[in-house]
């Protein structure tokens, strides 16, 4: 009998995309494809000569975390402010005030690079290169919270296009996918504010 191809599994081919997103994160986007500041430069990428070979996903996120740290004290990552897209913010408030099953979810607009470079410090993404196109009004960012009696905690991050009202992206903490709750709430409040929900987020 012919040998059937071994398939690649979910997570070997998670890793693989995972292992390529921090390699762009590090050594810079693809060539031809310029990155720019919070106030319109061009960048070098971080480290543009960094080499895939040998290198373990933990050893690639111990140099995001690194690279996070250096976001979070470069001042030109922390002086831009923009104004709101004028999309509408959302609350689902959920179970009883007086009960521990109290939740509050709200999705909120982050309208600063320093508050880009906090989210993306919180939960382990590089949402902190958006700034510009931000700045620029071509797109929003909005951070999901969770409010229990147990305090507040980050959720998602979620890019929305301004021009189409299109939410393209939404991650978690290291870029994990949204969870059906999550996308649940999306889609409510994609209802109220006349947004739309991509097919692949």
């Amino acid at each position: 009998m012919p040998t059937v191809p071994k398939r690649s599994s979910a997570l070997e081919m998670n890793d693989s995309i995972g292992s390529v997103a921090l390699q762009i994160s590090l050594t810079g986007p693809p060539h031809g494809t310029p990155s720019h500041d919070t106030i319109g430069r061009v960048l070098s990428p971080p480290q543009p000569n960094l080499s895939m070979k040998g290198r373990t996903p933990e050893s690639l996120l111990r140099r995001v975390d690194e690279w996070h740290r250096k976001l979070a004290t470069d001042n030109t990552q922390q002086m831009r402010q923009w104004q709101p897209s004028g999309i509408e913010s959302f609350e689902l408030k959920e179970g009883s005030l007086d009960k521990p099953n109290y939740r509050c979810w709200t999705i909120r607009e982050l309208l600063s690079s320093k508050a880009l470079v906090a989210e993306g410090r919180q939960l382990k993404h590089c949402v902190a290169t958006y700034a510009s196109s931000c700045a620029r009004g071509r797109c929003s960012i909005w951070t999901v919270e969770i409010e229990s009696y147990d305090g507040i905690v980050k959720s998602l991050t979620v890019e929305v296009q301004n021009g189409s009202r299109l939410i393209t992206q939404a991650r978690g903490k290291a870029n994990r996918l949204p969870t059906d709750k999550e996308k649940h709430v999306l889609c409510r409040w994609a209802s109220k504010a006349g947004l739309k929900l991509a097919n692949y987020v």
